[in-house]
Parts: structure tokens; C-alpha cells; sequence
């Protein structure tokens, strides 16, 4: 996919994700960590606000992320790809697999310089 067509379609699907309520059952959830995965486990609450925190620095730079968030994203997309077949209700799923779906969008593209 090119830079656009990219932006176009991370920008799209962000706020179809901003417009869904983030899932009450996942409130304080902690998760089971992933092999080789850092701390007890995975908050919920935190994935989804790390991930976010780079989707908007990448569409706010114009399609960019520094080094520190792409390190960050990688983690967050490693750690999203254990948790959705945890997930048991289908509104949990669809909530983190849209997330997932992005943040894969965006590592697929390259660094700018």
C-alpha cells in the first residue's frame, strides 16, 4: 500500500475505533503475558492506550514515528496478536482486532527519513 492510500485508510479506521466505547469487561483486565513478554501480564487499558498514543503520533506527523514508537508499536502489535484469541465476547474482539488492524497498517510502513 502506498504513503496515502496508508494514511487514508489508518485515518479511517482510527476513528471508526475512536467512535466505539472502549469495552467495559476490559476495564482492569490483565491478561496472561506473552512468551518472553515483559511484567505479570497485559492490561488491557494500557495496550489500547499505548497503541493509541502511536497511531496518533503517526497520523499527527503526517505518517511518521520516531524510533521510541515504532519500538513501542512492535510490542503493543506482538502483544495484541496474543490477546485476541483470550478475548471471549465478540465486541472485545472486534474493539482490538480494529486496533490491531491499524497498529499492522502502520507497521507495514516504512520509516520516513
Amino acid at each position: 500500500m502506498n504513503g496515502t492510500a496508508a494514511y487514508d485508510t489508518v485515518a479511517r479506521l482510527w476513528q471508526d475505533h475512536m467512535d466505539t466505547p472502549f469495552p467495559a469487561a476490559q476495564r482492569g483486565a490483565v491478561l496472561p503475558a506473552r512468551a518472553g513478554g515483559e511484567g505479570q501480564g497485559i492490561d488491557m487499558v494500557l495496550l489500547d492506550t499505548y497503541t493509541a498514543g502511536c497511531v496518533i503520533t503517526w497520523l499527527r506527523e503526517g505518517g511518521s514515528l520516531d524510533e521510541l514508537n515504532r519500538r513501542i508499536l512492535r510490542d503493543c502489535t506482538a502483544d495484541l496478536d496474543h490477546v485476541l484469541p483470550l478475548l471471549e465476547t465478540p465486541e472485545d474482539h472486534a474493539y482490538y482486532r480494529r486496533l490491531r488492524e491499524v497498529a499492522g497498517l502502520i507497521a507495514q510502513e516504512r520509516p520516513k527519513p
